[in-house]
């Protein structure tokens, strides 16, 4: 079984501050270590998941940032998956959504999507070939609120 450390090495000062020696040591991160990749299998399981779904799928957060978008979702703005991600989803493909809806559903102190008022609501894309629906909203750990948007072919 593989065991992590980390190893830092140091100068060992005497009082007069010269350097007489190096200080090695070693911190066990094997829990870190482990706990980072089942983190990563677990992010890998979810985009898998997310990718089976036909129908274009994305998840932003309240600031309109997305988080996650599957395999349809990049081909239908025809951005690479490694772009989309983290993108302001008001910069996607010229503006992707009715920008002025979604801007509606901000709130103006904070510059955040108010989730009480976009749950249900359809945003139609600036092409008006789909209409973005928003599906569910949930909460991580952190409390923070994140809006899943399913794409529909009009």
């Amino acid at each position: 079984d593989k065991q992590w450390f980390s190893m830092r090495i140091m100068p060992y000062r005497t009082t007069d501050n010269r350097i007489d020696g190096a200080v090695i040591t070693f911190v066990d991160i094997n829990e870190q270590k482990h706990a980072t990749q089942k983190m990563e299998g677990a992010w890998q399981l979810t985009r898998e998941i997310f990718d089976i779904n036909k129908n274009p799928l994305a998840v932003i957060d309240i600031y309109g940032n997305v988080i996650i978008a599957n395999t349809e979702f990049s081909s239908l703005i025809k951005i690479s998956p490694d772009s989309v991600e983290g993108a302001s989803l008001f910069k996607l493909k010229d503006n992707i959504v009715d920008v002025k809806l979604l801007k509606k559903l901000i709130k103006d102190k904070d510059k955040k999507i108010s989730t009480n008022d976009i749950k249900g609501q359809n945003l139609i894309s600036k092409d008006g070939d789909f209409t973005i629906r928003t599906q569910n909203l949930f909460k991580d750990l952190e409390d923070e609120s994140y809006i899943l948007l399913e794409c529909i072919k009009v």
